[in-house]
């Protein structure tokens, strides 16, 4: 069971980088609008989270000391044990809670929605090491998983989970996804990556919308979790979502304009279609791992 405690702690660099962004973002708006569009349609265990979320913002902005409380209340009466993927797949690099436990979200998407897209394809984005498309492809009935990872190091890790697990419909991916095709550059190493206009390691990019036209896929789950490139992501996927209306499990946590913004564009292209819900996948940290989760109207 998990304990409600947080020790005393300084706040991270990280933690300061993405308050620092969100804060900005917020104050150099109006953000009474912004937040009335990111709620609408929210039921109310989401709009308590996001609530939640920029009180949190604003006090580790705020604070370099943290003592906090804190927690997903969700979690509070369930057993959150990762024993069974221990032994399910033994002596894989990293078990994330959020991967392993939330399935990057996918567990909060009803059974009706999910059985909706078997036999549809995933694309993985910022796929990190196959965590996400090990669960992806062993747990549920996809055709085919196309795991996006564009750093070297996770890359060759990837590939090597990927025949270690027996993963046969995941292909590894060595490109980064934005809106655009451009070469861009990437900074930091393994979960730490992020993609920059400069830099020393120049990488490949796609666009969704791009890859799925070439390559002839039918996507019916996409996932998101590229250290704050999302929002462009989702601009270079339009064209897919509009014609798939796939389920979506999008990162909003990395900065202002992924939190603010992703969840209003997707509901103005679709025209409405799509319900939403705001979770925050691991207990085990203030900020972090928030997804918007998008679930098509059509399923029950």
């Amino acid at each position: 069971m998990f304990t409600n405690f947080f020790l005393l702690r300084i706040r991270s660099h990280i933690e300061y980088d993405i308050t620092k962004n969100i804060y900005e973002y917020i104050i150099s708006r109006d953000i009474k609008k912004s937040l009335t569009l990111l709620t609408r349609n929210i039921d109310e265990e989401g709009k308590k989270l996001i609530n939640l979320i920029l009180d949190r913002h604003n006090y580790i902005y705020k604070h370099n000391l943290i003592l906090s409380k804190y927690t997903n209340s969700e979690y509070l009466d369930q057993d959150i044990s990762l024993k069974k993927y221990f032994k399910k797949f033994p002596n894989f690099d990293k078990y994330l809670f959020e991967t392993f436990y939330s399935h990057n979200g996918l567990k909060y998407v009803s059974d009706g929605a999910i059985k909706k897209i078997e036999n549809t394809d995933v694309i993985d984005c910022g796929a990190f090491i196959g965590d996400s498309a090990l669960i992806f492809s062993k747990e549920y009935n996809f055709r085919h998983i196309y795991s996006f990872e564009p750093e070297k190091d996770n890359y060759e890790s990837l590939k090597r989970n990927i025949k270690k697990f027996n993963m046969s419909n995941v292909k590894a991916i060595k490109m980064g996804i934005n809106s655009k095709t451009d070469n861009l550059y990437m900074n930091g190493e393994r979960e730490g990556s992020k993609i920059s206009t400069s830099g020393e390691n120049l990488i490949r990019m796609t666009s969704i919308d791009r890859f799925v036209k070439n390559n002839n896929i039918c996507p019916g789950l996409i996932k998101m979790d590229i250290e704050g490139m999302e929002y462009d992501a989702v601009i270079g996927a339009t064209s897919s979502i509009v014609k798939y209306r796939p389920v979506m499990l999008i990162s909003i946590y990395h900065t202002g304009k992924d939190f603010f913004e992703i969840k209003p564009y997707v509901e103005k292209i679709s025209n409405d279609g799509y319900l939403f819900k705001v979770k925050k996948t691991t207990p085990f940290d203030l900020i972090r791992e928030v997804m918007l989760i998008c679930i098509p109207k059509n399923t029950k």
